[in-house]
């Protein structure tokens, strides 16, 4: 989990059961880091938000102005 100083946003989906997701601003010197830990987490609960294929973080994406 990102350190709660990089949060910017919690949103909430409109879908039953509610989906969750916890955004985090990552500094362009821990890019390639966070980028290593994505491609070994065992979850794999963890995507770039611009890379997102769910149209609900696609449209919070474009409403949040990031595009």
């Amino acid at each position: 989990m990102p350190p709660w100083d990089t949060w910017f946003a919690y949103l909430i989906s409109g879908t039953a059961p509610p989906l969750t997701f916890l955004l985090a601003w990552i500094p362009l010197s821990l890019i390639a880091p966070v980028q290593a830990a994505m491609d070994i987490s065992a979850t794999q609960h963890l995507e770039w938000l611009d890379e997102s294929s769910s149209d609900f973080l696609r449209q919070a994406y474009q409403e949040l102005g990031l595009t």
